[in-house]
């Protein structure tokens, strides 16, 4: 049905959810509650920190490579103490 539906000014879209005369009586009472309340904040704190928590391993991560990017960009034969050391006894540098 939702295939071929054509929205345009006329169009008259139905709310997303019915809201009962019981639930919206019901959702009161939970607010009135402050041991709902408390629990409802726990569990959105919890999940921020959650978030929180990643984003920052992300970002550590992200750090770690663009260190080691930078270190094999600025010095690119870092596994010798001097690119292209002379050989010999009467070498010069």
């Amino acid at each position: 049905m939702t295939e071929n539906l054509v929205i345009t000014e006329e169009t008259v879209l139905e709310p997303a959810a019915p809201e009962f005369d019981e639930s919206a009586k019901a959702m009161a009472e939970l607010r009135d509650d402050p041991k709902f309340l408390v629990s409802l904040h726990e569990r959105q704190i919890s999940r921020m920190v959650s978030v929180i928590e990643e984003l920052a391993e992300r970002l550590i991560s992200l750090e770690a490579k663009v260190i080691e990017l930078e270190t094999a960009t600025r010095f690119p034969h870092a596994d010798s103490p001097v690119p292209n050391l002379p050989q010999g006894a009467n070498a010069k540098l």
